[in-house]
C-alpha cells in the first residue's frame, strides 16, 4: 500500500528549519561566551585608555585623601603652571571621509610663554606670565609678590612635587601670610582642579591659534577670563572636593 505521507527523511530540509537550527546554535554560543568571560566583557567596545603613572603610590594617595576629606574646601588654593607657544593649533579638523585633514604651524616657535596661576572655588586667582620656563627663583617671586597678597589667613596652598615649588622661601612666605603649604601625592594631577582649568585655557589657545607673541599674550589673558566660578566649583567637585562646608 502506498503510504499517505511521503518519507520525510528523504525530502530536502526546508530553509526555515536550517535557519532555526543556525539561530539556536548562535544563541548557545553567545550564552557560553557570556558564561566564560562575563556580560560586561562580552558587550564591551573599544574605549580610550585612561593612563596613570606606574610610579603612583596608592597607599600615599589614600592617606592624603583621608587627611583632607574633613577640611573646609573653601580654604583650598591650588597652584600650577603650564606653557604655550605660537605653534598651538586644534587637534582635530574636518575632512572628507577617508581623507586626512591637514594643517600648518610654525616650526620655529621661539621661546615658550609660561603662565602660573592659582585656583580656588571662586575661580582663578593670582596669575603671572613670563617668557621662558619656571625655576625656583621665578616661583618664589610669584608666591611673594602675586600669590601671598591675595591669600587669607587659614587658607591651604596645594602644589605638586615640581622641584621649583620646594624652595624653603616658598614655604616661609606662605606661612608668614598665615597659611599652610601642602604637597599633593606624587603623580596625582587628578587631585588638582587647577589642572582642569589649565586644560580649558590650552583648548582656548589651540582654537585661537595665535601666531605672534603679542597675539599669544592677548589670547592667554582672554582665555583666563573665560574661567568662571561655576567652572571652578565643578572642577573641585570632579576632583572629589565637594562644595558643602565640609569635604
Amino acid at each position: 500500500m502506498k503510504p499517505l505521507l511521503p518519507n520525510l527523511g528523504q525530502l530536502p530540509t526546508p530553509l526555515w528549519q536550517n535557519t532555526v537550527r543556525h539561530g539556536v546554535a548562535l544563541m548557545a554560543f553567545a550564552l557560553a561566551l557570556l558564561q566564560c568571560i562575563g556580560p560586561s566583557c562580552a558587550l564591551a567596545g573599544h574605549e580610550k585608555k585612561m593612563i596613570a603613572a606606574t610610579e603612583r603610590n596608592p597607599v600615599a594617595r589614600d592617606r592624603w585623601r583621608h587627611a583632607v576629606e574633613n577640611l573646609d574646601c573653601s580654604r583650598f588654593i591650588f597652584v600650577d603652571e603650564t606653557s604655550a607657544s605660537i605653534d598651538l593649533t586644534r587637534l582635530y579638523a574636518r575632512a572628507p571621509r577617508g581623507e586626512r585633514a591637514f594643517g600648518s604651524v610654525p616650526f620655529k616657535h621661539g621661546t615658550p610663554t609660561t603662565f602660573i596661576s592659582s585656583l580656588s572655588m571662586e575661580g582663578l586667582g593670582a596669575s603671572l606670565t613670563i617668557q621662558g620656563t619656571v625655576n625656583g627663583d621665578v616661583f618664589t617671586i610669584y608666591v611673594r609678590d602675586y600669590l601671598c597678597p591675595t591669600l587669607r589667613r587659614g587658607q591651604i596652598v596645594f602644589v605638586d612635587n615640581f622641584q621649583a615649588h620646594k624652595g624653603e622661601a616658598v614655604r616661609q612666605y606662605i606661612e608668614e601670610a598665615g597659611c599652610t603649604l601642602e604637597f599633593l601625592p606624587t603623580y596625582s594631577p587628578d587631585f588638582s582642579p587647577v589642572e582642569l582649568a589649565i586644560g580649558k585655557i590650552k583648548a582656548f589657545l589651540r582654537s585661537v591659534g595665535a601666531r605672534t607673541q603679542e597675539d599669544l599674550d592677548a589670547a592667554i589673558t582672554e582665555a583666563m577670563n573665560t574661567i568662571t566660578s561655576d567652572d571652578a566649583a565643578g572642577w573641585f567637585e570632579h576632583c572629589g572636593y565637594h562644595s558643602s562646608a565640609q569635604c
